[in-house]
C-alpha cells in the first residue's frame, strides 16, 4: 500500500514544468518528501486502523482537465445553498470557473481564487499559509501541498463583516477512474471580524475520482467564523478532507468548525479529518467538545468505517479519518 513511486514521479514532473511563487515551492517539496517517507495509512496506523483507504491506493490517480463549458448556473442553483445570495467562486474538475462565479471583494475584503491570490495578494498568503498543515502527521494532506492547483482564498480585515456568505462549489464532470483534484482553501479572519463560509462538493457524474481537499481556517482574536460543508458527490466517488484551524483569543471556536458544519450524506467511501491547535488561552469552546463527538456517532451509525465512532476531543484536536 506504500508503492508511492508513481506519484513521486508524477511530481517530478510538475516540479519541471511548473513556475512557482518562490516561497511556495519548498512547501510543495516538502509535501512530497513526507508522502514518500510515510506513504499511504494503513490499518496498521492507530488514527486509521478501522479505516482501510486500499481502495485510494489501488487508484490511477490521473490529473483532471479543464471542463467548466459542461457545467451551467442552473446547475449550481439546484444544489443545496445554490440559489442563496451569497459571494460565489466556482471550480469545475479543480480549476476556477470565472464564467460561473461572482465573488466581488469589498471594503478591503479578498474573494478570490487561490492561484490569482498567490499572484496579486501574496503578503497576505505567505504566513498563514500551510502554516498548520505542513507538520500534520497525514499523507493525504501532504499530497494536496505537493499537488494542489487552486482553491478558494479568503481574507476579511479586522473589524469587517461580510455582508453575504461566501460559498465555495466544487463540481466533478470527471468520467474516469482515478482522476484526482486537490482542492486547497485558506480562510483568514482577522481580529474582530465576521465571516459565514459555506463549501458544497458535488457531481454530475459517477466514476470513481478522487477528490483530496484541504481547508485551512485562521481566526484571530475575537474573531467569528461560520463554515458548513455540503457533500454530495459521486457515490463511487472517494473524498478525503482535511481541516486545520487556528484560533486566537476570544475566537468564537463554537462557530469553527465545527458547531455549524453539516453533512447531508455520508458514504463509506468518503473519509474526513480535522486537526486543529489547542486554541489560544481564553478563546471560546463552550459545548464544543460534545457536539463534536455527537455528531461523529450520529453521522457514521450504519456505515461501515467505524473508525469515526472512537474520535476524541482532547488538548484541543479532533481527528476524524
Amino acid at each position: 500500500m506504500n508503492d508511492t513511486q508513481p506519484l513521486v514521479q508524477q511530481f517530478e514532473c510538475l516540479e519541471k514544468d511548473a513556475k512557482q511563487t518562490s516561497w511556495l515551492f519548498p512547501l510543495r517539496k516538502a509535501g512530497i518528501t513526507q508522502f514518500a517517507e510515510k506513504g499511504f495509512p494503513t490499518i496498521k496506523d492507530e488514527d486509521w486502523r478501522f479505516t482501510n483507504v486500499a481502495p485510494i491506493t489501488r487508484l490511477p490517480f490521473k490529473s483532471a482537465a479543464p471542463d467548466a463549458g459542461t457545467v451551467k448556473r442552473e446547475d449550481i442553483a439546484a444544489w443545496p445553498f445554490g440559489e442563496l445570495p451569497a459571494h460565489r467562486l466556482v471550480f469545475v474538475n479543480g480549476y476556477y470557473a470565472p464564467n460561473l462565479s461572482s465573488a466581488p471583494s469589498p471594503n478591503g475584503v479578498v474573494i478570490s481564487n487561490l492561484a490569482s491570490a498567490l499572484q496579486t495578494h501574496t503578503s497576505l498568503i505567505e504566513k498563514p499559509f500551510a502554516a498548520q498543515s505542513k507538520d500534520a502527521d497525514n499523507a493525504f494532506a501532504a499530497l494536496n501541498s505537493a499537488f494542489f492547483q487552486d482553491g478558494g482564498f479568503i481574507y476579511v480585515p479586522a473589524g469587517k463583516a461580510l455582508d453575504k456568505p461566501v460559498h465555495l462549489v466544487y463540481i466533478s464532470t470527471a468520467n474516469e477512474a482515478g482522476v484526482t483534484i486537490h482542492p486547497r482553501n485558506l480562510i483568514v479572519v482577522e481580529k474582530g471580524a465576521q465571516a459565514t463560509v459555506l463549501e458544497t462538493y458535488a457531481s454530475v457524474s459517477d466514476s470513481a475520482y478522487f477528490t483530496n481537499a484541504v481547508t485551512e481556517l485562521v481566526v484571530e482574536n475575537g474573531g467569528i467564523l461560520e463554515h458548513s460543508k455540503f457533500q454530495d458527490e459521486a457515490s463511487s466517488a472517494f473524498h478525503m478532507a482535511t481541516i486545520h484551524a487556528r484560533l486566537g483569543k476570544s475566537a468564537n471556536q463554537c462557530r469553527v468548525p465545527y458547531a455549524k458544519i453539516f453533512w447531508c450524506s455520508f458514504d463509506p467511501n468518503h473519509f474526513y479529518i480535522y486537526r486543529y491547535p489547542a486554541p489560544a488561552r481564553g478563546a471560546y469552546r463552550d459545548r464544543h467538545g460534545r457536539w463534536a463527538r455527537d455528531a461523529m456517532d450520529a453521522a457514521v451509525s450504519g456505515g461501515r468505517t467505524a473508525r469515526q465512532t472512537n474520535g476524541t476531543v482532547a488538548d484541543g484536536e479532533v481527528v476524524w479519518s
